[in-house]
Parts: C-alpha cells; structure tokens; sequence
C-alpha cells in the first residue's frame, strides 16, 4: 500500500505541474463527502492514505485518479453533470480504476522491481526523518509509463468497461441510481471532444452504453435522485 500510494503521489503531483487547482472548497468538501459515501460500502474501503477529490481548473472535460487515491476531476466534466448521483457515476468510474490497480498495469515489467525499491527506500526515509519529502523525481520512467497511458493515450477499452461495471456495484451499494451513469453518457456524448480530454482516453459514449443497456437490470436500487438535486445545485453553483 505503501508502494501504491508513492507512485501515486508522484503521478498526481506530474498531473498538477499541467493543471492548476480550482479554489472552491465548499465544492471540493461537496465532491470528498460524495466519495466518502461511496467508498465507505465498497470493496476497499481504505487507503494507506485515503481517498481524496480535487478539482481541475480548466475547461477541458476530463478526470484521473491515480494509485495513492488521488481523484482529480475538472470543472469541464462537473459542468456536464446534471444530478448528485451523475457525479456520483464519475466518481465511482474513478474509484473503479483505482481499486482495479489500472494506473499501476501501466507500468513496464522490467520497471516494477525498480518501483518497489525506490518507494521503499522514500518510506523509509520518512519514517527516519519524520517528514514528508517530495518524491516525484524519484519514479521517473515509471511516472512516464502511468502518465502516457492514463493521460495521453488511455486505458484499454476493457479497463475502462470493468471501470464502468464496477462504477455500477459501488454506486448501487452507497444508494445513487445506477442508471444515472447513462445520463452521464448522454451528456459526454453531445459535449466531448473526440480529440482531447475525456474523448481522447476514453472508448465512446455510445461503445460505453452499450456495454452497459443489460447491467443497470441488476441493480433494483430506487431512483431517489430528485431528493438530492437542490443540493447539488446549490454545491455546483458558478462552476
């Protein structure tokens, strides 16, 4: 966890050299109490160092999480969200990717021992030293692994269905409508770019909700998402 959770603070703090943070805490608080609930019912619960949710400053549609529990998703794709559990579908797709270890699938075998060795020698210095040091330059290729494939190039479309699939069973058990991750869909179909962000790394809306039209009939969760709007639009406000 310890390893997992160094590597992923090194590929967050690349993704942060790129994108500057968005400064609404009230929004942020919104988007980790989100998380909070989602996580809590699902298949791991905890971190070595949590969950946590910030938000991307730009325009472009798009969101990552890293191994360390990073999610990081941009004031773009909040734009595109029309209810709580909307949300709740983007984050739980992130959760997913996490909890599947898919950023750490990226890196190259020959990598790996070196990893493993570099991050246990950082902990190690931390808990001698009793301070948190910046790490990032330590991983170097195997941050170039995660970032090329996450940020440039994508996941595979299975990685990104399991996410989906997976999004569906932690969405379901915290109580949001599954459903609503199709209406997600709706929206990044009409908005996304192809050719950047979201578009970019991910399969296609259309691939994406047809993988999914016959998994929603497994859930018989309510559809309560009425009851959440106001707040929603009140924490989404000027976004």
């Amino acid at each position: 966890p310890e390893q997992e959770y160094y590597i992923g603070r090194a590929v967050a703090a690349s993704i942060l050299s790129k994108y500057d943070l968005y400064d609404s805490p009230s929004l942020e608080k919104y988007l980790n109490q989100i998380c909070a609930s989602l996580i809590i019912t699902s298949d791991v619960p905890t971190l070595y160092k949590g969950y946590s949710v910030g938000i991307l400053d730009t325009d472009e549609i798009n969101a990552f999480a890293t191994s360390g529990g990073h999610i990081m998703v941009s004031r773009g794709l909040i734009r595109c969200a029309t209810s709580e559990d909307a949300l709740a579908a983007v984050l739980a797709h992130e959760i997913a990717h996490i909890q599947s270890q898919h950023s750490l699938d990226a890196i190259q075998t020959s990598r790996v021992t070196d990893a493993i060795t570099k991050t246990g020698y950082a902990a190690m210095n931390i808990l001698t030293e009793g301070e948190l040091r910046d790490v990032t330059s330590v991983f170097g290729d195997v941050v170039d692994d995660i970032i090329g494939e996450m940020v440039d190039s994508g996941y595979s479309k299975s990685q990104e269905f399991e996410a989906d699939e997976k999004a569906l069973a932690i969405m379901a058990k915290a109580g949001y409508y599954p459903k609503a991750m199709n209406d997600m869909l709706l929206v990044l179909k009409e908005k996304s770019n192809a050719k950047t962000g979201w578009g970019k790394t991910h399969p296609s809306p259309k691939d994406r909700m047809k993988n999914l039209e016959n998994l929603y009939k497994r859930y018989s969760v309510k559809d309560s998402r009425e009851s959440r709007q106001a707040r929603f639009l009140e924490a989404t406000k000027g976004i």
